[in-house]
């Protein structure tokens, strides 16, 4: 396979100058890119339209409501989102592909490791958190819908919403992502409890992903320049005042993915995520409770009275991991057998250093 089989589907907001920057990583590839701005104002650079492969579109709306549209332009055979500061490998997009195309499994993700650029270099860390579980050996295979999605819940880590995945399962994914509901995170959950309803799933030893923390998350950006931060899943699944808002995404859920099909009832449907759900919900408590260091405690008590910026500054400044891209993945493979392509990360790791050259000089 190739990545001519590949759709690339890539939101963005407010940040034309990483749009360019992903413009210009992904016209040398085949791959089919699809860019939707939800900025107040159009790019106008040469740059947009020059090269076949790769669609910008101007979309001042909702980041759910960009992601919606996009179904509309997905023609190949699988599909994979990507923020527009961030990477893929090229090559383990290829692979991911080349195991979807045995049949077994509807996603596959690589592996991801985080960069950020500070004072003239990049910094990079394996993403992690101690909300998530371990991506080594991650795999959701049980041949019953619900038990996959029990399963991925109790031991969750986001795995399929930026992973390859076939065409089909995407959509629908991406159709029960972008239902509109008062909460902040159900995009994610959307995507991956539709995600194990519909298929299995697994990431593999291969550096796919660079996550990049040179900006926030296009989502958070979005909703706080609309003074909109709505509550997370995790925070009001047990509060009755958002049941029937709950309910009612879970309602909507339950339609799109039975389809018309008469083996199931919506109502099971419903009550299948809803107590999947509530695995998730569970074990992020327990693991708040005895996963979490005292470092970790301490650092959320001082985000929440505000002092964030001040924090990162200073883990970034004095604690951070002094690894560039080059050397965290080359740790990575003496800890962990993973396996890169030395030449795709080296040509990004020097075109996120030329790129904030340039921003330096500009």
């Amino acid at each position: 396979m190739d990545l001519s089989d590949l759709t690339i589907v890539i939101p963005s907001y407010n940040r034309q100058d990483y749009v360019i920057r992903s413009i210009e990583y992904w016209s040398n590839t085949n791959a089919v890119v699809h860019i939707f701005d939800g900025s107040k104002d159009k790019i106008h650079n040469e740059i947009v339209g020059k090269y076949s492969n790769v669609t910008y579109h101007h979309l001042p709306i909702s980041y759910a409501e960009r992601l919606g549209y996009s179904i509309n332009f997905v023609r190949t055979k699988y599909v994979v989102l990507l923020g527009d500061d961030e990477f893929f490998i090229p090559s383990s997009l290829i692979k991911c592909m080349d195991i979807l195309e045995l049949g077994e499994f509807s996603s596959i993700m690589g592996k991801t490791i985080t960069f950020e650029y500070h004072k003239g270099n990049i910094f990079s860390r394996n993403w992690e958190s101690p909300f998530l579980a371990d991506s080594n050996n991650y795999i959701i295979e049980e041949n019953d819908s619900f038990d996959r999605m029990k399963n991925h819940m109790n031991n969750y880590l986001c795995s399929t919403i930026y992973a390859v995945t076939k065409s089909e399962v995407w959509i629908k994914c991406i159709e029960c992502a972008s239902i509109k509901t008062p909460f902040a995170d159900t995009i994610e959950f959307g995507f991956e409890l539709t995600n194990a309803y519909l298929g299995k799933s697994k990431i593999i030893n291969t550096l796919m992903w660079l996550r990049s923390y040179e900006n926030e998350e296009i989502y958070s950006t979005q909703l706080k320049s609309e003074n909109n931060v709505p509550p997370r899943l995790h925070e009001i699944y047990y509060d009755l005042n958002y049941r029937k808002d709950l309910s009612s995404f879970f309602s909507q859920m339950a339609n799109k993915l039975i389809g018309g099909t008469l083996d199931i009832s919506e109502n099971e449907v419903e009550k299948m995520l809803y107590i999947s759900l509530g695995e998730y919900v569970d074990n992020y408590y327990i693991l708040a409770d005895y996963k979490k260091g005292r470092k970790d405690r301490m650092l959320d008590f001082f985000y929440r009275i505000g002092l964030k910026p001040a924090i990162d500054f200073i883990l970034r400044n004095f604690k951070f991991n002094k690894l560039n891209l080059l050397q965290n993945a080359s740790h990575n493979e003496e800890k962990t057998g993973l396996i890169y392509d030395l030449n795709e990360l080296s040509k990004i790791q020097n075109l996120i250093l030329e790129f904030h050259k340039n921003k330096i000089k500009s």
